[in-house]
């Protein structure tokens, strides 16, 4: 192929990555180096090795925030529910400070996915917004009820979310706009350091659990968010992260002559 009439037909194409500014979160981009599963059978263990950006650092002690993705399937959930094509794209327009965003078009697999919470307990104030959306009078005496005294047990106690509910309920006719209002913006989940940078002060491990269970509802599974985001990254990929030092725990600085009594609280040893 001609050299000429390849640089041609060259498209010019401008790379973002808006993500970490959106939701005003102090990540930056890492890579990952390997994965590997540590059990045959039963819970999932797992651990990752991850290339930190530059200028990165840790101490023995920190903790590694991790900026993940919601699951696919949580995803697919929200779009068979308000009955989204898969090739949806949203312009969001929005009056109030947002942290999704705004003027641009956006795909709704990208909004669901990377910028809001899924699955999060529905608040009393969202399942008031819920009891305005139907006109089904069984449905508002249901709701009222879990807005009230079952609220506790029922609903935050179970980690009952809004997506759970609307598919609970489908008298509620919630447009979907209001839906993409009421989700909380996407949070960063921290964990424990696994590796030493005495090791390597470039690199660092976790070592975690794969949160994958029936869903206390009664609504099929519940997927943890940032452990099925960590599970399914491979050797090469990206994501988001920021050390978060300690506030309580450093080892002392001459370590190898300061007596050490070290006790495991029952949450396991990294």
């Amino acid at each position: 192929e001609d050299s000429a009439d390849a640089a041609g037909d060259a498209l010019s194409v401008e790379i973002s990555v808006p993500r970490k500014t959106t939701l005003r979160q102090d990540v930056e981009e890492a890579i990952v180096i390997s994965t590997k599963t540590l059990t045959d059978a039963g819970s999932v263990k797992k651990h990752i090795e991850i290339q930190l950006p530059t200028n990165m650092t840790y101490r023995a002690g920190d903790y590694l925030a991790v900026l993940p993705f919601n699951p696919k399937s949580t995803v697919s959930r929200v779009f068979k529910r308000f009955q989204l094509s898969w090739d949806a794209m949203l312009k969001i327009h929005s009056e109030r400070p947002t942290s999704l965003p705004t003027e641009a078009t956006v795909s709704a697999s990208d909004v669901l996915g990377a910028y809001v919470e899924l699955s999060q307990p529905a608040t009393k104030r969202n399942l008031q917004t819920l009891i305005e959306a139907t006109q089904d009078k069984d449905t508002v005496e249901q709701l009222k009820k879990l807005a009230g005294d079952d609220y506790q047990d029922k609903i935050s106690g179970k980690r009952v979310s809004i997506l759970d509910l609307l598919e609970k309920f489908p008298a509620i006719s919630l447009p979907f706009g209001a839906f993409l209002g009421m989700l909380p913006p996407m949070r960063v989940r921290q964990y424990s350091i696994s590796s030493s940078p005495l090791a390597d002060t470039t690199k660092l491990t976790l070592t975690y659990g794969v949160l994958e269970q029936p869903a206390l509802s009664g609504q099929g599974s519940y997927y943890g968010v940032a452990s099925n985001f960590l599970s399914s990254l491979t050797a090469g990929e990206r994501l988001h992260i920021a050390v978060r030092p300690s506030q309580t725990f450093h080892l002392p600085s001459d370590a190898e002559n300061t007596p050490l009594i070290c006790i495991g609280a029952g949450s396991g040893l990294a």
